[in-house]
C-alpha cells in the first residue's frame, strides 16, 4: 500500500471533510484486502485535540465547525476497526522523534508551517500535552495589538509566519494575490519582491521559534509542514533566523533539522500511536495553528 492524498475541502464544512475521510478509509480497506494485508486499527491526525470519548475540541480557526465532531466514532463507523485521533502536530513530532529526523534525541520539539503553525513536544518517546493543550505555539502573541487572528486574538505567531503572511506580504507590494507556495517559487527563481516577503516571514518565524527554544531548550527542533517543501534554501534561512533569535547557550546545543518523513510524518505518527497498548483515545482540548 502506498500513501495518497485527497483534498479535505475544510472550508465547506465538517460533513464534506468526513465524506472525504470515509472515502479514504474505504479505499484503504479495499486495497488492503486485495493485497492480503490485515488492518488492525485506524489513526487520524487532526487540528484540535480529541477528548477521552473521541470528540474534537479546542479553537480551530482553520477548520470551520470542526469543534465538537465525534471523530473517533466516525472513524470506527467508517472502518469497523478500533480508531485513534490525535493533534496532527503532535503526531508529526512523535514520528520524527521515534523514526525520523529526531531519532536518538530525548527531547524533540516539532513545528509545522502551513496554513497555520502547529507545535508538538515529545519527551522520552511520549507526547507532552500539559494539562491538555500544550504546544499551541501558533497562537503565541508576537505583535502587540497586531493582525486579527481567526482564533479571536491579535498578533498571533501564525498571522506573521504562516502561508497567509507570505501571501499578504506579496500582495501589499504588488497588488497580486499569489498563493504562498508560488511566492516561495518566485523567491527561489530570483523575484526581488518575493524575496522581501520571504525575508519578513523568516524573521517572524525565527523570532517565534527562538522564543520556543528559549522556553523549552529541547535537544532537537524538527521543522516541517507544507511551506518547508520549498527545500533546503528556506530551511537554511529559517535555521539561521532561529539561531540569531535564541540565546547562544541554547542555539549552540540544539540540533535543528528538517523533517525526514515529509508530508507523511503525521500519517507515520498515527500508525505508531495505533501500535501502542495505551488507551486509543487522546485526551484534552488542543487547537491548531
Amino acid at each position: 500500500m502506498f500513501p495518497s492524498t485527497v483534498p479535505s475541502h475544510a472550508s465547506r464544512g465538517p460533513r464534506i471533510v468526513l465524506g472525504q475521510m470515509h472515502a479514504v478509509v474505504l479505499k484503504a480497506l479495499e486495497q488492503s484486502r486485495a493485497e492480503g494485508i490485515h488492518l488492525a486499527a485506524v489513526g487520524l491526525g487532526t487540528p484540535g485535540t480529541v477528548t477521552a470519548d473521541g470528540v474534537v475540541t479546542g479553537a480551530l480557526p482553520n477548520m470551520p465547525d470542526w469543534e465538537g465532531v465525534p471523530i473517533v466514532q466516525e472513524l470506527e463507523h467508517a472502518s469497523g476497526l478500533p480508531s485513534i485521533a490525535e493533534n496532527d502536530a503532535n503526531l508529526m513530532t512523535l514520528a520524527e522523534a521515534l523514526v525520523g529526523a529526531g531519532r536518538g534525541f530525548g527531547i524533540v520539539c516539532g513545528v509545522t508551517f502551513g496554513t497555520g503553525i502547529g507545535g508538538g513536544l515529545v519527551i522520552d518517546g511520549e507526547i507532552y500535552r500539559g494539562v491538555a493543550a500544550a504546544g499551541e505555539i501558533g497562537h503565541m502573541t508576537v505583535v502587540l495589538d497586531g493582525r486579527p487572528c481567526l482564533c479571536g486574538g491579535k498578533g498571533c505567531f501564525e498571522r506573521y509566519a504562516a502561508a497567509g503572511s507570505l501571501e499578504e506580504g506579496y500582495l501589499s507590494q504588488t497588488g497580486q494575490l499569489v498563493a504562498a507556495k508560488e511566492v516561495l517559487s518566485r523567491w527561489l527563481h530570483g523575484d526581488p519582491v518575493a524575496a522581501v516577503a520571504v525575508a519578513r516571514f523568516a524573521r517572524f518565524a525565527g523570532m517565534g521559534l527562538g522564543n520556543v527554544l528559549n522556553l523549552l531548550h529541547p535537544e532537537c527542533l524538527v521543522l516541517g509542514g507544507g511551506l518547508l517543501q520549498a527545500g533546503t534554501k528556506l530551511f537554511d534561512l529559517l535555521a539561521d533566523e532561529v539561531r540569531q533569535a535564541s540565546l547562544p547557550v541554547i542555539s549552540s546545543t540544539v540540533e535543528i533539522r528538517a523533517t525526514s518523513l515529509g508530508m507523511f510524518a503525521g500519517v507515520v505518527g498515527a500508525g505508531l500511536l495505533c501500535l501502542r497498548p495505551a488507551p486509543l483515545a487522546a485526551v484534552g482540548p488542543k487547537s491548531e495553528g
